[in-house]
């Protein structure tokens, strides 16, 4: 399949400078200084990098190093656009969205055709010499350096192409807020060969409240019949970019498989955070066999109680609870359960969850903090039986420790990344609650996930 990536050269200022709040300037340099693509020479690197001093924005340094040396040196302005999307997609597009493609994927899949398709739909307030050079692109196109912010209660996408057997595409609405041009966007990544989409798109509340309130929405052409906001950017990307564009259909979301999921996560998860108050507890007490014998005495007592050897063993759990819960927080802090989890070999934590049960009702319970493991809470095992009786979670938050981020063991279990993870009916979506991100900590949220999400016994 060919990727579309050779190289080719421009001659235009750097338009698009709506895109320097999502560029991290001083990774993005680093990018590139070691990217041999871009500075194929050593003179070229030397170059870079006196130019690059006192510079910090990447227009500017686009337009005093890159604009005078494309004729004369064959920089793969192709490659320089591809960092500047890798780097957008990596990060402060904080809400992730998780999709499996409904089949596999055929290897003639026409890029050329869905570019045509979204430019002609989309991008017809561009310039008319750029649309004219997008035309001609049969492998798609990457112009985020050419585009300039879209028009106001407009939608454009400067990037659709194929790489590495991945298709991206990146896109953009603005609008008016406050007497200023404000941008969200969104962009989609296809993994090809396994058949996953990822959609990571941006909250922007001053986008979303101005949209919302005026009829912009709706001019834009096959839009989502929902709110303006990421879950909208996310519908946009999986109905027209993959579905009109491409004809590629994601598999529907099983939202009670989806949530009983995230409780075998969960549960894995406090079993890790448990692990050391229960043996410690148990090898001073012998709790539990103490409890069976008092639950079995009074059982025979009084056969009215009716309690099977099932019904006593949950009794004897739930009174080994109360003690142990109050063994936790008299005896653990949060210090010593976070360094529990991470020698157990957790990749981090709950601090969050919403619960159901026939017993309990519904309702959402906190740790007190995103730093506190949400065993720390006396109130967790009160609910403990609920959850285990329901065994689904829709939405919890996660702490995941960056020593499992970053594979990285010398960093300690009060480093960490708090994320929000919902199950809804179309949708399966992760938040991340920091607003510099990159793409190492991305891809290792997602794929955990995902080897829950499509277990072995799962894949045909």
């Amino acid at each position: 399949m060919n990727d579309g990536s050779s190289a080719e050269t421009v001659q235009s200022i750097f338009e698009a400078r709506y895109l320097e709040e999502y560029l991290d300037f001083d990774r993005l340099r680093t990018a590139i200084a070691h990217n041999p693509r871009i500075l194929s020479s050593e003179m070229l690197k030397a170059d870079f990098g006196k130019t690059a001093i006192g510079i910090t924005n990447f227009g500017k340094l686009y337009n005093t190093f890159f604009r005078p040396r494309f004729a004369e040196t064959g920089i793969d302005v192709t490659e320089l656009a591809y960092e500047i999307f890798k780097e957008i997609d990596s990060g402060r597009l904080t809400n992730v969205y998780i999709d499996i493609l409904d089949k596999d994927v055929d290897e003639d899949i026409d890029v050329g055709k869905a570019a045509e398709y979204l430019n002609r739909k989309y991008n017809s307030n561009i310039d008319v010499g750029l649309k004219r050079v997008i035309e001609g692109k049969h492998n798609g196109y990457n112009r985020i350096i050419d585009f300039s912010a879209p028009r106001s209660n407009s939608l454009s996408i400067p990037a659709v192409f194929i790489k590495e057997n991945h298709f991206y595409a990146l896109f953009s609405v603005a609008t008016e807020f406050n007497d200023k041009l404000e941008t969200t966007i969104a962009t989609v990544d296809v993994d090809l060969d396994r058949g996953i989409v990822i959609v990571k798109a941006r909250n922007n509340p001053a986008v979303n409240s101005a949209i919302n309130r005026s009829e912009a929405k709706t001019k834009i052409p096959n839009c989502p019949d929902m709110a303006f906001g990421p879950d909208w950017l996310h519908k946009f990307a999986i109905s027209v970019v993959l579905g009109r564009a491409l004809a590629l259909k994601i598999r529907p979301h099983n939202i009670g498989a989806e949530k009983m999921k995230m409780y075998q996560m969960h549960t894995e998860l406090v079993q890790a955070v448990l692990k050391r108050p229960m043996e410690q507890l148990e090898n001073k007490t012998h709790l539990h066999q103490k409890i069976l014998s008092h639950v079995q005495e009074i059982c025979g007592l009084n056969r009215g109680l009716y309690a099977n050897d099932e019904i006593q063993q949950n009794m004897v759990e739930h009174i080994f609870n109360i003690y142990l819960s109050r063994f936790i927080t008299r005896s653990f802090s949060e210090t010593k359960l976070r360094n529990g989890a991470k020698e157990n070999g957790a990749f981090g934590f709950a601090n969050t969850i919403a619960f159901s049960g026939k017993n309990y009702g519904s309702g959402k319970m906190k740790s007190g903090g995103r730093a506190k493991p949400l065993i720390g809470n006396e109130l967790y095992f009160d609910v403990k039986q609920s959850l285990e009786e329901n065994k689904q979670i829709a939405q919890w938050n996660v702490s995941w420790f960056d020593c499992y981020l970053y594979e990285d063991d010398t960093l300690t279990a009060g480093h960490f990344c708090n994320t929000s993870i919902r199950c809804e009916k179309d949708l399966f979506k992760v938040v991340f609650l920091k607003h510099k991100l990159d793409s190492i900590m991305i891809h290792r949220v997602t794929e955990k996930l995902l080897n829950y999400l499509v277990r072995e016994d799962e894949k045909k």
